[in-house]
């Protein structure tokens, strides 16, 4: 883990789908994977509203995610998930912060 700012960029379903996948996979409580979450459901989400689908990365690893969405009228947000490492350390407010000001 190096001291570097993570990157928040918006989620590319090729090359990040599998990692993000195994992040959610991975997180202990509170996140759950559904049918929701299948690659056709990831794909619909991303030809929706592609900037509020964000990640978080360090050195090249997926350690964060959030999705934002929004129906016109509400914004919800779905899987603020960070990777425990990383945890404490403001990835998840930044990643709140990012989609909050895309909403």
């Amino acid at each position: 883990m190096t001291s570097a700012k993570p990157r928040v960029r918006e989620f590319s379903f090729q090359n990040d789908y599998s990692n993000l996948l195994n992040l959610w996979n991975r997180i202990e409580k509170g996140m759950n994977v559904g049918r929701s979450d299948t690659p056709d459901e990831n794909k619909k989400k991303l030809q929706r509203d592609p900037d509020l689908f964000l990640i978080a990365e360090q050195d090249g690893d997926i350690i964060g995610s959030v999705i934002g969405a929004f129906d016109g009228r509400r914004g919800m947000i779905y899987h603020l998930a960070v990777r425990q490492d990383y945890r404490g350390q403001g990835v998840g407010a930044a990643l709140l912060s990012e989609v909050e000001k895309r909403l």
